[in-house]
């Protein structure tokens, strides 16, 4: 489902964006303001995506990676968090509780497009842009029929975004624990030079000092020293393979992807 007709899908879907992010024409306050936003920061993943692909940061400095990885959290690290639809009690105070959290929970939804740029996986960036212009438009006609957004149809777009694809996330998740192919990660630890923290940029989550200090650390050690940390490591992993058995390990693993899966599916339907 994910991946049909993927790219001509992506160019209606960021075509319309482009407009909504011009001009919402919504009258119902905070709401403009709330898709304005959204839409602006969906125009960045979609720059970022066009980028990563051109392999634009390939020579950039550790300061320029970071000003580039501060950029795409801008708005939901430190005090910023406080004023960010990412916020539900911010949100609900701009749209209205139940607007406001299921709001909030979307972009928060949209804020993963950062991931999903860097690991190139364009048909979930699509899905979410086709949510965020369905929901723009429910809020758009409801507004000139009744005054104002209607949140059921709003919720409803929602928990069915969620309900529809949960399936498709629930199998990629599982193929991340199971399947060599998916090595995204591996590929960039296993390519790059350790001893320069650059290479913690091209996962596209956020750094901070922490996770830079520990790969100064990790970078220190000595080949036989790293190598006695990945034998404990295997070993506890093999103590709990005889516990469990291998059949049972691999229905755990399933079992997280679903249970994730669930989780995502029980917060999108969110009540008045």
């Amino acid at each position: 489902m994910f991946n049909d007709n993927v790219e001509e899908r992506y160019g209606l879907a960021i075509e319309r964006i482009k407009e909504i992010a011009e001009e919402p024409g919504l009258k119902t306050d905070g709401f403009a303001d709330y898709f304005k936003c959204i839409a602006a920061f969906i125009l960045k993943m979609d720059k970022l995506a066009a980028d990563l692909k051109a392999d634009v940061f390939r020579g950039y400095s550790l300061e320029e990676y970071k000003n580039l990885n501060t950029g795409l959290y801008e708005d939901v690290i430190g005090k910023a968090y406080e004023t960010s639809y990412a916020n539900p009690a911010y949100a609900a105070s701009k749209l209205g509780l139940s607007e406001g959290r299921l709001l909030s929970f979307l972009y928060v939804e949209i804020r993963g497009m950062i991931v999903y740029a860097y690991e190139g996986r364009m048909a979930e960036m699509t899905a979410l842009m086709e949510l965020f212009v369905e929901v723009y438009c429910m809020c758009a006609s409801t507004e000139e029929d009744c005054g104002k957004p209607d949140y059921k149809q709003m919720k409803d777009s929602v928990y069915w975004y969620v309900s529809d694809y949960s399936d498709d996330l629930m199998e990629y998740r599982v193929r991340e624990l199971l399947d060599p192919e998916l090595d995204f990660a591996t590929k960039i630890i296993m390519e790059s030079d350790l001893t320069d923290v650059r290479y913690l940029y091209r996962f596209g989550e956020y750094v901070t000092d922490n996770e830079i200090k520990t790969a100064e650390y990790l970078s220190s050690l000595s080949e036989e020293e790293i190598q006695k940390m990945a034998d404990a490591y295997k070993m506890e992993a093999d103590k709990i393979k005889e516990l469990l058995g291998e059949r049972q390990m691999e229905e755990m693993k399933k079992d997280i992807a679903v249970q994730k899966a669930a989780k995502l599916v029980a917060e999108a339907a969110v009540e008045a």
